[in-house]
């Protein structure tokens, strides 16, 4: 349903693209939070959301409405939904010339606690390649109601609207993901298990590590601006630690 395309009359319609962090077995955050997402669309059009529950159910509530402007952008809040599994969300986009409705679904979603794990070479270190790793990939099964995602180690020499990339989509700690290619960071795993451990409700985790890199490429341009940092560090390869804030 990400592809289909509709054809009006000389018009060419197609479904609204959601940012590349939302898919399929995602995790929102629970209420009291209220997640948005946001994407692209036709300029003019309406954009509205629809929450069903796992037995079909439409359970939206608080839900926003939005326009899509002249720059082709969208966000709109999804509402606030305690922990659960087994949802999806539907994001409907009204044209106005066409009157034609245009729609996009995310299937198996969740509710829960979402965290992003950043860093060097620490965080980075993959599960199967910890000290326990072949033990600790198998008893990682037992938490399905962990979702994983891990993005790309790319650069990008001017700010980026979304993610350059994943290496997986959103997806359960399996065996065959974890003991394999580029497997997934034992820290955060294993925090997410704890997680699990204590609050019982669906856990997202947000891979984003590159061992070895400096300080100053993980800040935005206004953030080492606005702290006076006029060497950036990447002629040296090395932190600055008068640089740390």
């Amino acid at each position: 349903n990400l592809h289909e395309v509709t054809v009006v009359g000389h018009l060419t319609l197609t479904p609204p693209r959601l940012s590349n962090i939302y898919a399929d077995h995602m995790v929102f955050q629970r209420a009291p939070s209220q997640p948005l997402v946001w994407g692209w669309g036709t300029p003019g059009s309406t954009i509205t959301v629809t929450v069903l529950d796992s037995q079909g159910s439409d359970v939206t509530v608080d839900a926003g409405q939005a326009y899509v402007g002249d720059d082709e952008k969208f966000e709109v809040v999804i509402g606030s939904y305690e922990a659960g599994t087994g949802f999806s969300v539907t994001v409907q986009e009204f044209h106005q010339m066409s009157g034609q409705f245009l729609e996009v679904t995310l299937t198996d979603v969740a509710f829960g606690e979402v965290w992003v794990c950043s860093g060097q070479s620490n965080m980075e270190l993959r599960v199967k390649d910890a000290r326990d790793g072949a033990k600790d990939v198998l008893e990682a099964e037992f938490y399905d109601q962990l979702r994983l995602i891990k993005t790309v180690r790319q650069i990008a020499t001017e700010p980026q609207e979304e993610a350059l990339g994943f290496y997986n989509s959103w997806r359960k700690p399996m065996q065959e993901f974890l003991g394999s290619g580029e497997s997934f960071s034992a820290i955060c795993l294993y925090f997410g298990e704890q997680l699990w451990e204590d609050l019982q409700v669906p856990i997202g985790l947000i891979e984003s590590t590159w061992g070895g890199t400096i300080v100053e490429a993980w800040s935005p341009p206004r953030a080492l601006e606005y702290c006076g940092v006029t060497d950036t560090g990447v002629d040296s390869g090395s932190n600055h630690n008068e640089y740390l804030w």
